[in-house]
């Protein structure tokens, strides 16, 4: 059985929502042979920023307007057996796709694989991600600022990955009216070095490590997780 590796991945976001922490993002699997029936192709490993250890992971496809027409954000998600829709009324065009998913539990990662059962004419595959993890929160973290509250900082460019011994520059959205310096560290031990500025020298070793970036007043802070490679 052939098979291809090819995709993006747009977006991701982190909260806490009562007793657990989820995480959401999006993805695009392309079909650079115009999508042949039986063929398989497969995500990059993508970090869904939980964390190593067990989560749940859920997927849903967009409608098929995102499909004919790019990355654009569906007004209608599709779980479970796409052919139960496929000569709907509700969501006309969809195409016959099966998904599966590998979650690599030491590395915070997965990766998404699909299988046409007919040819498409769409050149690429949206597919929505939605990541929980399975163990409630200590009291002490059920007090972690929500989305809601932590939006205007976040740390923005977080790459997918580094190979070991690289340097990146990290940059945060700052919240407004805040002229102050942003406070960066690696947490845990083995992860890197990151100084004052954001630059951050990855580890000779293979992981995911966790990036913290706080403010003067050390009560809003956010986090990233990134994974290290050969």
């Amino acid at each position: 059985m052939e098979q291809d590796n090819f995709s993006r991945w747009r977006n991701k976001k982190v909260m806490v929502s009562g007793k657990k922490r989820t995480a959401l993002g999006r993805m695009e699997i392309f079909l650079p042979r115009g999508g042949q029936p039986g063929r398989c192709y497969y995500s990059d490993e993508t970090e869904h920023g939980l964390g190593p250890g067990p989560v749940r992971l859920s997927f849903a496809f967009g409608d098929a307007f995102a499909y004919q027409n790019g990355p654009l954000e569906s007004e209608q998600l599709l779980f479970g057996s796409l052919n139960v829709f496929e000569e709907s009324e509700y969501i006309p065009g969809m195409p016959p796709v099966d998904i599966g998913a590998i979650l690599f539990q030491d590395r915070g990662t997965f990766k998404v694989g699909i299988r046409l059962a007919s040819s498409i004419p769409q050149k690429q595959i949206v597919i929505y991600w939605w990541a929980e993890t399975l163990e409630e929160l200590e009291p002490e973290e059920k007090d972690t600022p929500t989305e809601a509250a932590t939006e205007e900082f976040f740390i923005e460019n977080a790459p997918k990955f580094l190979r070991k011994g690289m340097k990146y520059q990290f940059q945060c959205a700052l919240p407004k009216g805040y002229d102050g310096p942003v406070h960066w560290k690696v947490l845990g031990q083995g992860g890197g070095s990151i100084d004052h500025n954001g630059m951050y020298t990855a580890p000779n070793v293979q992981g995911v490590f966790q990036i913290e970036a706080s403010l003067d007043d050390q009560e809003k802070k956010t986090t990233v997780y990134i994974m290290i490679k050969e």
